[in-house]
Formats: C-alpha cells, sequence, structure tokens
C-alpha cells in the first residue's frame, strides 16, 4: 500500500493564492511588480510573498531606513511615496526604450520586404540607413522631436546580415501563409520548368495553382537546385519530395503543365510517365505550355523566310558588334532626322525580340542602305534585291501578328479556356489571311502592301500564301493533349449554348457522373436568372459565386477543376528572370536557400504579417 507522503502532492506556490497587502508598504517600504514583491529601497524581488519574508528584508539589510523614517510618521510616507514613484519613472524609461526598439524591429523587416520585393542587394540596407541619416537634418529640420526621430533612425537594424535574417524570415511567413491556404484548397496544378543560373546549375521552378474561397491564386512553392543530372527521374524525386516535405495531399492533383522537354514530359523515363505510373498520385491532365508552343509553330525552320532573318541578324549584329560602326550609325540617323535612334539587337532566346528586331530594321531600311553603302557593299546588295525587299516586308507583317498573339496569351491569372480561344482566335485569322493573300488583298499586312506598290509582280509570284498554309499546319498539329478538353473550356466560358451529350461525357473525365451533370447542364441552361448573372459576369466570379454547389454540384467541381488549371509555365519564366537578376555576378555567393528566399519576396502576391514577425523577434538595437 502506498505511503500517505507519496500519495500527497506537494502544492506549488502559485496555487497558494498569497496577497500583498497594502500596509506592507509603508511597513516595510515594499511595492508589486509583475507579480512579484519589490523593495522600493535597494529594487530587490522577494521569491515568495509571505509577510515574515518582507520583514527579514527590511529589518535586515534596511535598518537604518526605519531609524531615519519612522513608521506611521509623515516623513515616511513622503519618502515611500518619493521612492514608488521614482521606481515608475524607471520603468517608464524602460518601457520606452523597449517600444522604440520594437518599433525599430518593425521598420527594419518594412524596409527588408521593400528591398528584397525590388530584388535589390542585402549590402542595400546600409544605404538607405546613411540616406536617411544623412537627410534627416533637411527632412525634420523643423520637428521639435527632430532629435527623437534622429536617434530612432540609429537604432536601425540594416547591416547586410540583419537584412538577410528578416528576409528569411519574411519568405517563411509567405510561405506558411500559402501552405495554410493551399491544404484547405479542394485542388491544385502544378506549373513546372527548368533553367540554369549563373553556375550553370538546374534550377527546378515549382509554381502552384489553388482555389481560395471564390478567388484563385498562384504562387512559388519552391525553387529546387539540381546540383546533378536532370533526367526525368530527377525531377520526379525532387518534386514528390517537396510535396511531401510541405505536406500538401497528393490526391488534390488537377493538372501538370511543362516546357515540353523530353525529361518532362517522357512516358516512360519522363516525368509525366513516371507520375502516372506512381500511385500515390490521382489521374491528372497533362499538356504542353501554350506559350512554348505557339513558340515552336511561329518558328521558322528553313526556306527563304528563315534565310531573310538570318541576313537581317547578320547586319543589325554587324553594325551594333563594333562600337565605331554603331556610332557611326547612330550619327546617321541623327543627320538624317530619323525617328529612331538606334537598331534593335537580337536575342534568339526570346521570339519577341525577332519581331522588335524586323519592325525597327524595316523601319530602317533607308538609313541602313545608305550606311551599308559606305561601309559594307556585300549586305548592301542583298538588300536591294526585290524578292529579299518582298519577303522582308512579309516577314515583318506576320511576325508583329505573332508576336500581338504572344502579348496576349502572358500574364500572371490566366484562365486555360481564355487561352485556348486566343489560339482558336489566330487559327481563324490565319484563314482569312490565306484568302486575302490568294486575292492580294493586304488589308493586315501593311509593309507587304506598301511594297507591292513597287514590285507587285514579285509578290505576286511569291505566293505568300503558302507560307500561311504551312503556319495554319503547324498550329492544327501542334495543342493534341489540350483538344481532348476544349468541350469543357469551351462550356466554363459558355454554359448556356455548349452541346449537352459532349460536354457530359467529357466531364466523366473529370470524375463527373454522367446522369447528374446531364440533369445539372438541364437545369442551369434553362435558369433565365443565371443566363442573365452570365452576361456581364467574369468567368471566375460568374462559378465562384453565382453557381451553388448544392444545386450544381458535380458541374460546379468540373469547372473549378478547369479553372485551377495553368494555361502555360509563364508564372515560371518569369521567376527565372526575377532569378537572373538577383543572383548576378555581384551576387554569385548566394545559397540555394537566399534564392529562394528572395524570389520567393519577389514574385509573391502575398503580403507579409510584419507585425506578427516582429513579435517573434527579440528586440534588440542596432550598435
Amino acid at each position: 500500500m502506498a505511503t500517505k507522503s507519496k500519495e500527497a502532492k506537494k502544492r506549488k506556490i502559485t496555487e497558494e493564492n498569497r496577497t500583498f497587502h497594502a500596509t506592507w508598504e509603508m511597513d516595510f517600504a515594499f511595492t508589486v511588480t509583475n507579480g512579484h514583491p519589490m523593495c522600493l529601497i535597494c529594487q530587490n524581488t522577494i521569491s515568495v510573498l509571505k509577510k515574515v519574508n518582507l520583514q527579514r528584508h527590511h529589518t535586515t539589510l534596511h535598518a537604518a531606513f526605519s531609524r531615519d523614517y519612522p513608521v506611521g510618521t509623515k516623513i515616511r510616507e513622503d519618502k515611500v511615496t518619493s521612492l514608488k514613484k521614482i521606481l515608475q519613472g524607471q520603468q517608464n524609461v524602460f518601457n520606452r526604450l523597449m517600444s522604440s526598439s520594437d518599433c525599430a524591429t518593425e521598420a527594419s523587416l518594412h524596409i527588408s520586404w521593400v528591398l528584397a520585393r525590388k530584388q535589390k542587394p542585402y549590402i542595400d540596407g546600409e544605404t538607405v540607413k546613411i540616406c536617411l541619416q544623412e537627410s534627416a537634418d533637411s527632412l525634420f529640420a523643423e520637428f521639435k522631436n527632430k532629435d527623437d526621430i534622429k536617434k530612432q533612425i540609429d537604432n536601425l537594424q540594416l547591416s547586410h546580415q540583419t537584412i538577410a535574417r528578416r528576409v528569411q524570415m519574411i519568405s517563411n511567413d509567405i510561405h506558411e501563409q500559402f501552405l495554410f491556404e493551399l491544404n484547405n484548397a479542394s485542388g491544385f496544378s502544378l506549373s513546372l520548368d527548368l533553367s540554369s543560373d549563373l553556375h550553370d546549375k538546374e534550377q527546378l521552378m515549382i509554381w502552384v495553382r489553388f482555389d481560395v474561397g471564390d478567388i484563385f491564386k498562384e504562387d512559388l512553392l519552391a525553387l529546387i537546385s539540381l546540383n546533378s543530372t536532370t533526367r526525368g527521374e530527377d525531377i520526379y524525386a525532387a518534386l514528390k519530395e517537396c510535396l511531401l516535405r510541405n505536406s500538401i495531399d497528393l490526391n488534390k492533383l488537377i493538372s501538370l503543365t511543362t516546357d515540353g522537354a523530353p525529361a518532362m514530359v517522357g512516358r516512360k523515363k519522363g516525368l509525366v510517365g513516371l507520375l502516372l505510373a506512381d500511385n500515390d498520385f490521382p489521374k491528372f491532365q497533362v499538356y504542353h505550355c501554350i506559350i512554348h508552343q505557339q513558340v515552336l509553330c511561329s518558328k521558322l525552320k528553313e526556306g527563304a523566310l528563315k534565310d531573310v532573318m538570318d541576313v537581317v541578324v547578320k547586319i543589325v549584329n554587324y553594325i551594333l558588334a563594333n562600337p565605331l560602326r554603331h556610332r557611326q550609325f547612330r550619327l546617321l540617323l541623327e543627320e538624317y532626322e530619323s525617328n529612331y535612334g538606334d537598331l534593335v539587337s537580337h536575342n534568339d532566346i526570346r521570339w519577341l525580340s525577332k519581331g522588335k528586331v524586323l519592325e525597327r530594321f524595316c523601319n530602317l531600311y533607308d538609313e541602313v542602305k545608305i550606311f551599308l553603302s559606305i561601309n559594307a557593299k556585300d549586305e548592301l546588295s542583298l538588300l536591294k534585291m526585290p524578292k529579299f525587299i518582298v519577303r522582308l516586308a512579309f516577314l515583318t507583317d506576320i511576325t508583329s501578328h505573332l508576336n500581338k498573339l504572344n502579348l496576349k496569351l502572358q500574364g500572371r491569372n490566366q484562365i486555360l479556356p481564355t487561352l485556348v480561344k486566343e489560339i482558336n482566335i489566330f487559327e481563324t485569322k490565319l484563314d482569312l489571311f490565306i484568302c486575302q493573300l490568294k486575292q492580294s488583298d493586304f488589308t493586315h499586312f501593311p509593309n507587304l502592301s506598301k511594297v507591292s506598290q513597287e514590285f507587285p509582280d514579285f509578290v505576286k509570284s511569291e505566293q505568300l500564301y503558302l507560307s500561311l498554309e504551312k503556319l495554319k499546319f503547324e498550329f492544327s498539329g501542334r495543342f493534341e493533349d489540350i483538344r481532348n478538353i476544349i468541350p469543357l473550356l469551351f462550356f466554363v466560358e459558355n454554359p448556356f449554348t455548349s452541346d449537352l451529350t459532349v460536354v457530359s461525357n467529357k466531364m466523366q473525365s473529370l470524375g463527373g457522373d454522367l446522369g447528374a451533370v446531364q440533369l445539372e447542364i438541364i437545369e442551369m441552361q434553362h435558369n433565365m436568372t443565371l443566363r442573365e448573372k452570365h452576361r456581364d459576369t467574369p468567368t471566375i466570379e460568374f462559378w465562384m459565386t453565382h453557381i451553388s454547389s448544392d444545386e450544381f454540384p458535380n458541374i460546379r467541381r468540373c469547372c473549378i477543376m478547369i479553372l485551377t488549371m495553368f494555361g502555360s509555365t509563364y508564372v515560371c519564366e518569369a521567376a527565372f528572370s526575377a532569378m537572373t537578376t538577383i543572383k548576378s555576378k555581384k551576387r554569385n555567393l548566394l545559397t540555394d536557400e537566399h534564392l529562394e528566399n528572395l524570389i520567393r519576396a519577389a514574385v509573391t502576391e502575398y503580403q507579409p504579417r510584419i507585425k506578427v514577425i516582429a513579435n517573434k523577434i527579440q528586440s534588440q538595437s542596432s550598435h
């Protein structure tokens, strides 16, 4: 049998409910601070609130105090009151100092956020502080508390080490908000792309799109360095580990968009093949980035038009590559009072640069001929050939149309139905262009129209419509991975004019119940209130706000899945552009962790919770 002593539970001091008696203040010169008795004379605290402890402390250490200020006298009352005011004054100063330090910490977080957002180096924090210090006298000259303001500026913590820590905390906070919303979403889609950084290290960019309440969000999940090979199994292992590390439900995956590289889309050893073979993942939609496919369709593979582009690039490089020739050419433009100050250089990586080069080259065609007649007569002979002039004009015009399409496909928060619609619109335009060129109608080809007046026979003999037919064939042959769900994409934007049978059959691939879907579509298409709302409401708002999950559960869920899908890898490309700026030659020692933190801050649509982060930091003024 257990003894009584073992059964008894020892009572804690905090459970004794001891209280401080007001008379002890005058009797022993004590007060209470933060729950502990404090001596007003020496400002030491006593651990246990007992009368005997306070009395012992007072009579042992401060016996002279009772002789000089006898208990019950007016002078003792005045002295104790004076000591209490001194203590309160010291505490107020301490509290102000702590408050001041907290404000400095919060300010340093705001500055760190702006620097990271603007893709600036950590060291710029010190420059910001110097700027504030140098301008303080002028900026706050009329302020009565100017000295206090300057002192606060001096207390700002903006060393490069501090900025790095602050950015990391900001990145962690943003990622925490992001994961919380992602884990509460009904589903998510992924956009992946690979690119090399300054040190030729392959970086895997992973973006996620998901629903949050009545809207959709897309943000960076991770930037992962692949230090060795970039095979399909390497990408697959990195992606799955990332998803599991962040506790993301794999069964919620709806679609995957990639750049179309073999390591990504290979059906056996590529990322897509390995994911589809993994039972941890559900069946999901896979397709090649629409922007990449549009560029591939537009790429000049061979033939006369490619030769024209090569000549233009060669001449542009001839002029711009040599400093002396470049200066001479710009002086020539000034002399002829040209509307343009220079040519545009060509970057083979970016499709849009082709259009800019051709457009500027055409606008400066006469000036280029004059310059080449002085410096490079061999190249001049090509520019004078009627065939070259006709092909250059045609190439400039069609490239302009392709560039307009490319720009429409770019941007964040683009929905897949809209992107596919733009591709379909362009294919219809191509049909019109082909028909018009066959009839020598150059309404949509302004440069070719000008040239046709000078060389009508050459324009007709070139049969330029054949090039457009090849381009149309390229577009028709592409986008096969998306064409299977085009009826669903059309339904998302035009639910009241879509074919019941086709749409309901396609929705089965997204998990919709055939019979239930058919009935819901009929109910919806005969709902005049919804029909009216659809006319004046954006697509996302219509499906997320006006379509009830109780009344139309199947079609609403399927349409939300469509709206969750990425249309392209544009977000990855934009983040890689930020990476190029951030990890420059002057910042080539950034660690992978710092690089990910900086890119997240630069591209996110989330706002850091500055006050929450500041509360986690132990405030400490700058030295």
